[in-house]
């Protein structure tokens, strides 16, 4: 189901320059993915996926699991693994930057086509998943952030 929620746009896009539509998936532990989430296509904009890993904290991780971090998803190496991504390369393997390559400009509570920005002006500050170490690849893919 889409909703429309017109002040939150206005709280996060500020200036459209292209959106495109495309189906965003909505994971199904997830309630609803609001205005402002970023997202990532690797299929052209025909689909759209939330970032899924979760974000590093201290504590033990086993070898296979993988965790988000300064902007790149990393896989553990080792099984009873502390150390903090990009610290040791012989404890994680860096998987690459997650490509943020879209914002969602509609609130969607199921997989579906949606509108996405992928080139424009966002305020950083409502983005959904943001931090800072994403503003330079959001730059590069033609979205700006205030």
């Amino acid at each position: 189901m889409l909703v429309k929620l017109g002040n939150r746009y206005d709280d996060v896009v500020v200036n459209s320059v292209i959106a495109v539509n495309g189906t965003v998936v909505v994971p199904v532990d997830v309630e609803s993915l609001e205005i402002g989430t970023l997202l990532t296509s690797t299929d052209g904009g025909l689909t759209w996926d939330i970032l899924q890993e979760d974000q590093w904290g201290a504590g033990e991780f086993a070898t296979g699991e993988t965790v988000y971090h300064l902007g790149h998803i990393w896989e553990s190496k080792v099984d009873t693994n502390t150390a903090e991504p990009g610290t040791d390369d012989t404890k994680w393997t860096d998987k690459g930057l997650w490509n943020a390559n879209g914002v969602l400009v509609d609130r969607l509570e199921k997989t579906g086509a949606s509108a996405v920005l992928v080139c424009g002006t966002v305020v950083e500050a409502n983005l959904i998943g943001f931090e800072d170490a994403l503003r330079a690849k959001l730059f590069d893919n033609k979205i700006i952030t205030k």
